[in-house]
């Protein structure tokens, strides 16, 4: 049974990039051969002193308690079409964080390899989506009517899922492949690879997510540095290469340089008229109102606005600040993880939260620099979006300090 569960980790890897109502089947098929596998003893064991899981524990019981005190259960930022904040934190964090504890329990060091190999093979696909529509190699609008390609894919922006959130799958699938670049031995084998990592490069350039790509830089300077801490040459040959990657990037994609351009101008916006009804603008406004309602009032900062009622509250408390309310009032989160806990299910959430990312950080893994780059990657996007609350994003992220967890119990390398 075990084997069998090995097996569908590497299903699932290969299948969550593609299709989230997939990888929902095999996530359940996994959990039913988990419970009945039982070897109860050695599993709790082994999860009892886990700080990711406790993290994530103690943050689904005090959304859960936080809703349980608040006046209504409908009121809240519950991204599902019920609003219903019970229904909310049920099937994003109880049923989509099993995939930690499976995984941990069940995957043994041999298909720790196989895992990665079938998430790249399946961004691969991903890829070909993108580069087939951006060159407007398929009609996309005949593949969309049938629900195979995502809704929002156009040519334009040639994503197949949400922007923001493919930008950062594709620096996720970068730095996996140039970890693998630098340990692979055959010349032939190498060689792919580049390709693959200059291709999936270019196609974080030629979409839309700011998010992935500002991360990308960031993260790219981090890895850099403790990859070639005793090697001052090459930290700062790979540091040059990334800014020409960014600077060519500027010149030659139209939508890298359109929405560069866009942010700009909107930060100039919101500097020089108070504008805050762009894009960027919306997203400063949504932050100084979070600041502001967590600080005026100790109640506030302490236990947030609750879970359940924390939307109607939250835009409420708007009304006092006119000229942001109007640039805010039809988004329908905080466009900020860290705020969103905070506000949602007080600053003890927030506070597990990132504990839950030191945690992640002191994980004992055989390449620190991929997992210091990769947690920068979440640390940053975190600012942008609620990669927490949304099904693919929130699996990406456990799927990636999943494998850091394996590879530190295994003594992969």
């Amino acid at each position: 049974m075990n084997k069998a569960l090995n097996i569908l980790a590497v299903v699932f890897a290969f299948v969550f990039p593609l299709s989230i109502a997939g990888a929902n089947i095999v996530l359940g098929i996994m959990f039913i051969l988990w419970i009945t596998q039982g070897d109860w003893s050695k599993k709790f064991n082994q999860l009892k002193k886990d700080k990711i899981l406790i993290s994530i524990i103690g943050i689904v019981l005090l959304l859960l308690i936080s809703t349980l005190f608040s006046h209504s259960i409908y009121n809240g930022f519950a991204l599902n079409k019920s609003h219903n904040e019970y229904s909310f934190i049920l099937k994003r964090f109880v049923w989509l964080s099993l995939i930690y504890p499976i995984f941990i329990t069940s995957v043994t060091k041999e298909y720790i390899s196989k895992i990665i190999t079938a998430f790249l093979v399946s961004m691969f696909i991903n890829e070909l989506i993108s580069y087939s529509t951006y060159f407007h190699i398929i009609d996309i609008e005949y593949w969309k009517a049938k629900k195979i390609l995502y809704h929002e894919l156009t040519y334009n922006n040639p994503a197949p899922m949400h922007h923001t959130f493919y930008s950062v799958f594709l620096v996720v699938t970068i730095f996996l492949l140039l970890t693998q670049l630098f340990i692979e031995k055959n010349i032939f084998i190498k060689a792919w690879i580049l390709l693959f990592l200059t291709s999936s490069t270019v196609n974080l350039f030629i979409n839309g997510g700011r998010a992935g790509q500002l991360a990308f830089i960031l993260a790219a300077i981090v890895y850099s540095v403790i990859y070639f801490r005793k090697k001052i040459k090459y930290m700062i040959l790979m540091i040059v290469v990334v800014f020409a990657i960014l600077f060519g990037a500027y010149k030659f994609s139209p939508i890298f340089k359109s929405r560069i351009d866009l942010a700009i101008n909107s930060m100039n916006s919101v500097y020089k008229n108070r504008n805050y009804t762009t894009s960027w603008g919306s997203r400063v406004g949504l932050d100084i109102v979070s600041w502001r309602y967590l600080t005026q009032d100790s109640k506030h900062f302490i236990l947030g606005a609750g879970a359940g009622d924390a939307k109607k509250v939250f835009f409420n408390f708007s009304k006092k600040y006119p000229q942001i309310d109007k640039g805010i009032r039809e988004k329908f989160h905080l466009h900020n993880q860290y705020f969103q806990f905070w506000v949602d299910g007080s600053i003890f959430a927030l506070i597990l939260f990132l504990y839950l990312l030191y945690s992640a950080l002191k994980i004992k893994t055989p390449n620190r620099a991929l997992q210091y780059a990769l947690i920068t990657v979440f640390a940053f996007a975190f600012i942008s979006d609620l990669f927490i609350y949304r099904t693919t994003s929130y699996i990406l992220f456990l799927f990636v300090i999943t494998l850091f967890t394996l590879q530190a119990k295994e003594g992969y390398e």
